[in-house]
């Protein structure tokens, strides 16, 4: 089987397939004589541990303000959800030879527009909420900032992480996620307690 139809069924398998579409690609996949490799936890626990220690710089600021603890987890999973779309758009295309060097370039300012965009409108709506919720302005203005910056960060990541893996020869279905949710994870945890510990403490 080919580099390009191994691709695209691995995407399919990693993104959004279920039930009988899930079943129909395990057939073909049998038919091909070939089957995903098991991937092992070890990456997945490695972006645990170094997004724990990212956070553990910061245990002095969560102590003094609890409500980051709260609201941590909201600007590491909305980075995470915005940059694995990004990425499964990119690895798509690239299974089906729609994305190459000629059309990169237009494609990563594309994305990192949108990621702009949608960065900027998600980042009012939870300032919005946090305002109201914890009745403090500067929180707001802080969530709002770290996770504008997160959510542009993961759309760049989310095109460049697939086009790096490709030229390395590493399926980027298998590893782009567990990129992905690294960058994300440490890159909108640290913008939050850092913004926090300068403009709180």
């Amino acid at each position: 089987m080919n580099d390009s139809a191994r691709s695209q069924i691995f995407a399919r398998i990693r993104h959004g397939s279920a039930g009988a579409q899930a079943a129909s690609i395990e057939r073909e996949l049998h038919s091909l004589g070939t089957a995903p490799a098991a991937t092992p936890p070890c990456p997945e626990l490695c972006t645990a541990f170094l997004a724990s220690w990212v956070i553990g710089l910061f245990q002095a600021t969560i102590e003094q303000v609890v409500a980051l603890a709260v609201l941590m987890p909201i600007v590491a999973s909305m980075g995470g959800i915005a940059g694995s779309q990004t990425l499964t758009l990119v690895i798509r295309g690239i299974a089906t030879g729609q994305v190459g060097r000629s059309n990169s370039r237009l494609l990563l300012t594309k994305e990192l527009a949108v990621g702009f965009l949608n960065g900027m409108v998600w980042a009012i709506v939870v300032a919005i909420v946090v305002v109201l919720w914890f009745k403090d302005i500067k929180m707001g203005g802080i969530i709002a900032t770290a996770m504008a910056a997160n959510l542009i960060c993961a759309a760049l990541a989310g095109v460049t992480i697939p086009i790096i893996l490709r030229k390395l020869k590493i399926d980027p279905a298998l590893a782009g996620g567990v990129v992905l949710t690294t960058i994300t994870d440490v890159i909108g945890i640290f913008a939050f307690l850092g913004l926090a510990t300068w403009l709180l403490i």
